[in-house]
């Protein structure tokens, strides 16, 4: 087997062991959260048997090379799951690739800016009361009329950073990605300088101080292409709502988290929707829908031949 095919099985390992963990601390709840008790653990319960149902299957493409592929038929699409997340990831990320390359073809002069907005971090125990109102001051920012009349579009991400304050309490570090595409104009009569920014997201916010803002334009690696600066800034906005490592620690092959800190964001999360597209993204994103082009990043391939080899896991 090769060495890819092996590191992408013991990704997968790696992933059903973490969502093992979530599953087992949303099951056992702490008594702090024993109110949502029934709610914990009837989603302990559904990841539980996806990780139970999720297994790797291999088999040879037209090279001859052995291809890892993950099946699931009782996937739980929860984003406490990594698996399932990282799945939605990657068919969110080819959606969005799609939405720029049409983006650029009908404004071939569009750039696009890499905005970060980010405020004070939330108090354990706060974060169900200050992501709401995170999300609800993004809507606002890019409705207000100084953004609205100058940029095409946007594509909003927020994400959630666990962490710790200089006591030891754990927090939240809320915060939001954004993709922003502008005009030619942009530079000469209608640029919005970063502490304009900061000002504008203060006044969505409803802050009584000035949040941390930075504004920059999106750039590819070694390559001079406004395309690809812009699918490189959406693969970074995209990456994950909360970074895995963050709330799962892998040690000697088992996998440890804080069950206070995975209670709380599953009950944060409940019916968020922490991704949000405007003007030319809605627009492109509908285009591409009614046309079925989401998938035209990649060439099609043939329907994969029945597996040489399937590999079962059972739970760690």
């Amino acid at each position: 087997m090769s060495t890819f095919a092996l590191r992408q099985i013991e990704r997968h390992k790696l992933r059903k062991r973490s969502s093992s963990a979530v599953a087992d601390a949303l099951l056992n709840p702490p008594a702090l959260f024993a109110r949502h008790k029934r709610q914990l653990t009837a989603l302990g319960r559904r990841i539980e048997r996806c990780v139970l149902a999720h297994y790797v299957q291999t088999y040879r493409d037209h090279l001859g090379r052995l291809v890892p592929i993950a099946s699931n038929k009782r996937a739980c699409h929860s984003r406490l799951c990594e698996q399932c997340e990282a799945c939605r990831t990657k068919a969110l990320l080819r959606l969005v690739r799609a939405e720029i390359r049409y983006i650029h073809q009908t404004y071939p002069d569009v750039r696009a800016l890499f905005l970060t907005t980010t405020e004070r971090s939330a108090a354990q125990g706060t974060l169900a009361r200050v992501l709401p109102a995170h999300i609800t001051a993004v809507k606002t920012l890019f409705a207000l009329p100084r953004v609205a009349s100058t940029i095409l579009g946007h594509y909003s991400a927020v994400e959630i950073a666990p962490r710790s304050d200089d006591a030891g309490v754990p927090t939240f570090g809320v915060h939001s990605h954004h993709l922003v595409m502008v005009p030619p104009s942009y530079w000469t009569r209608d640029y919005i300088h970063q502490t304009d920014w900061v000002a504008l997201f203060r006044r969505a916010r409803h802050l009584n101080y000035n949040p941390v803002t930075d504004v920059r334009i999106a750039q590819a690696t070694g390559v001079d292409d406004p395309v690809a600066a812009s699918e490189a800034a959406a693969r970074d906005l995209i990456k994950y709502f909360v970074k895995p490592s963050a709330f799962v620690h892998h040690h000697d092959g088992t996998a440890t988290v804080d069950a206070a800190l995975i209670a709380e964001l599953a009950l944060a999360l409940k019916h968020k929707h922490l991704h949000r597209r405007g003007g030319c993204f809605l627009k492109s994103r509908k285009v591409i829908r009614a046309l079925d082009l989401a998938l035209d990043d990649e060439p099609t391939s043939t329907p994969p031949p029945e597996p040489a080899q399937r590999l079962h896991y059972s739970r760690d």
